[in-house]
This record gives structure tokens, sequence and C-alpha cells, in this order.
């Protein structure tokens, strides 16, 4: 019963690794490949279990997973352990430390990045702001000088109509006292007239 729960588990695995494999996703391979090691070094195949461990480390070492070669180096360090293979172990915790600072580096690594990417997104939205406020600055200056200009030009026209207005009085005053020393003076006549006749 238990065999056939084995070779039930790794017929599944295979399949699984042919789909992963037909579909290009080597990280499913990899980790269908980490199973079967699996089942192999569980059922004390170790050599067979180490070939199937060596193909996933290559397709994590390949595509630069690391935090699936550090799981995995996990599995060979608890493997080695419990098969009192102490020596091997401690090599393993070795290359645990070393990816360890290999994932600390990249992790630093990307938020440096990610820190120069804001600081650059920052720096572009500073200076579009600044432009707008730059931009706006101007249309108020612009909307300032057209409204003084109109308030000139209507001062202008103003003093002009005013002035046209008093030359106009002026003229109209003059008039009536032409028009009233003509009056006066026909009456003056008029009277003389009448005198020399009276006379």
């Amino acid at each position: 019963l238990a065999k056939a729960k084995i070779d039930s588990s790794l017929y599944y695995c295979r399949k699984s690794f042919e789909i992963d494999s037909l579909l290009g996703m080597r990280t499913n391979m990899a980790v269908n490949l980490v199973l079967m090691g699996d089942i192999y070094f569980n059922n004390n195949q170790r050599s067979i279990s180490d070939k199937y461990y060596g193909r996933a480390m290559q397709i994590f070492t390949q595509d630069i997973n690391l935090d699936r070669k550090l799981r995995l180096f996990h599995t060979l360090q608890k493997n080695a352990r419990s098969v009192s293979e102490f020596e091997k172990a401690v090599q393993l915790q070795d290359s645990i430390i070393a990816l360890y600072n290999q994932i600390n580096d990249r992790d630093v690594n990307r938020t440096i990045e990610l820190l120069e990417i804001e600081y650059e997104t920052e720096k572009k939205n500073q200076l579009i702001e600044n432009q707008r406020l730059k931009i706006k600055g101007q249309q108020i200056l612009g909307s300032l000088i057209f409204l003084i200009t109109l308030l000139i030009m209507a001062i202008i026209v103003f003093y002009f109509k005013n002035k046209s207005k008093k030359q106009q009085l002026i003229a109209a005053e003059q008039d009536r006292r032409v028009s009233e020393m003509l009056v006066q003076a026909e009456q003056n006549e008029r009277s003389r007239i009448a005198r020399d006749l009276h006379d």
C-alpha cells in the first residue's frame, strides 16, 4: 500500500513537471523536482534524490531564485542531519549563511533602487509643481496687466469725455453770453432808435 502511494505521488509529480515544462514554468518545474527528491529521500533512495535535488538547484541558480534556493539548502541540511552527515550539514550551513548575505545584499540594493526611484519621482513631481506654479503666476500677472491696461484706458476715455463735456459747456456758456449780448445790443439799438424818433 505504501509503495502504491509513493508511485502515485511520483506519477503526479512527473505529470505536473511535464505540464510545467510545456508551459515554460521553470520555478514550478524545480519545485516538482524537489518534491520528487523528498519522496526518494524518504524512501531511502539517496542517490536518486540527490539527482533530483541537483536538477532543482541548477534551475534555481540559473533563474537567480535565491529564496527557493535557500529553502532547498535548508531541506538538504535537514536531510543531512537526519542521516547523521554532520560535516555535510556544516557545509550546507556555510552555503545558507552565504546565501542569506546575498539575499540581504539584494534586498538592500532593491531598497536603495526603490529609494532612488522615489527620490527621482519626487524630484520630477516637484519640478512639475514648480512649473505649474510659475505658469499660474504668469497667468495671474498677465490678468493683472490686462486689468490695469483696461483701467488706464477707462480713465483716459473718462478724462477725454469729461474734457469734451466741459468744452461743450464752456462753448454753450459762450454762446449764451453772445446771445445775451446780441439781445442787449438789439435792445439798446431799439431804445436809441426810439429816442431818436421821439426827439
